[in-house]
């Protein structure tokens, strides 16, 4: 006869184990993230050199959003920049990395993205300039032209909207 007052797996329980290994993968994704992140050329990036060769990037908070053709992780990114755009004016410029002009203009074009705020960086440059090692790479750039934020991987709209306000601040 089993006792229903006490039963073997209780909500309470659930609740606590799922906090606690949801809170160390959380720490832990943010020490990778932190590790990922090339400090060091980062904090010796020549924003207005880069504001010279490409006028998109202007004085305000940005978003540098870098993508590939191939990448179906970018692909479904997609969606969440445009809401972000709708919801917060987050001031995104895509940057299509590894790709002829026109392959990056043709990606914009089939995923509905704006090709006048866009960046088409065949060479890499713009890429390695930030540390880029994989995409989607998306960098938060504050209004003192400093990088607040670098994110390797799918980005939330949230995540997208949280960073970008905190680029402001």
């Amino acid at each position: 006869m089993q006792d229903d007052t006490n039963p073997p797996y209780s909500f309470k329980k659930f609740f606590k184990t799922l906090t606690t290994y949801g809170s160390i993968i959380l720490v832990a994704l943010i020490f990778m993230s932190w590790l990922q992140t090339d400090r060091d050329s980062l904090s010796q990036l020549d924003f207005k050199a880069l504001q010279k060769t490409h006028p998109q990037l202007n004085d305000e908070p940005v978003v540098l959003r870098f993508v590939a053709t191939w990448c179906k992780i970018c692909s479904f990114e997609n969606d969440n920049v445009e809401r972000a755009n709708m919801l917060a004016a987050v001031n995104t410029i895509n940057v299509v990395v590894g790709s002829s002009i026109e392959e990056g203009l043709a990606y914009l074009k089939k995923h509905n993205l704006d090709s006048k705020h866009s960046i088409i960086d065949s060479q890499g440059n713009l890429f390695r300039q930030f540390g880029g090692k994989a995409v989607p790479l998306t960098v938060f750039i504050g209004a003192d032209q400093k990088v607040h934020h670098l994110t390797l991987g799918y980005t939330s709209t949230l995540g997208l909207i949280m960073r970008h306000w905190l680029s402001k601040l």
